[in-house]
């Protein structure tokens, strides 16, 4: 229903989305399970537990994505720490497999937020901005080789053009 969603969309005024965070342990999953059949069962419909489940397994398509959310530390794996961002991925999948809260994802307290997610992911310019933004500003190391290759592969260039030219 909302598919991929990048993790560094930014929303108005400079704020960005917050989650609360997930700890993943072994008793994580039946809690989790637990609390959405409680939910289901007590108004017959999905709640805040099952819409917060739903979104992050919507938005965690891959184990990149579940580094993502573990680099910022939204999502903290157990005391063992071996967890593999796979299988957070794999866990995020499967639990939110169960739960319903797919239709009524829009209309629990998450819905305003998924609102303004889907505007800034519609608008191509913001979702390469981000992508600029995310892999090149923040690391100013990546944008001073980005700048040098760039200004080396057109002197290079320059250089082949000027050497065939004096060439008789």
């Amino acid at each position: 229903m909302l598919g991929p969603v990048p993790l560094a969309v930014k929303l108005a005024h400079g704020e960005r989305l917050r989650l609360p965070q997930l700890r993943i342990e072994f008793r994580t999953a039946p809690l989790l399970l637990n609390l959405m059949a409680f939910e289901q069962s007590a108004d017959h419909r999905a709640g805040d537990v099952s819409a917060y489940v739903r979104l992050m397994a919507t938005m965690v398509q891959s184990a990149k994505d579940a580094g993502e959310l573990v680099a910022a530390d939204v999502v903290q794996c157990g005391t063992s720490g071996s967890e593999s961002n796979e299988d957070v991925a794999r866990f995020l999948r499967r639990v939110g497999a169960a739960s319903e809260a797919a239709a009524e994802l829009q209309k629990s307290y998450l819905g305003p937020a998924l609102e303004t997610l889907r505007e800034l992911t519609s608008d191509q310019i913001m979702t390469k901005r981000v992508d600029v933004q995310r892999y090149y500003v923040n690391v100013p190391w990546r944008l001073v080789a980005a700048f040098v290759t760039i200004v080396t592969t057109v002197a290079s260039i320059l250089q082949t053009f000027t050497s065939f030219k004096q060439k008789p």
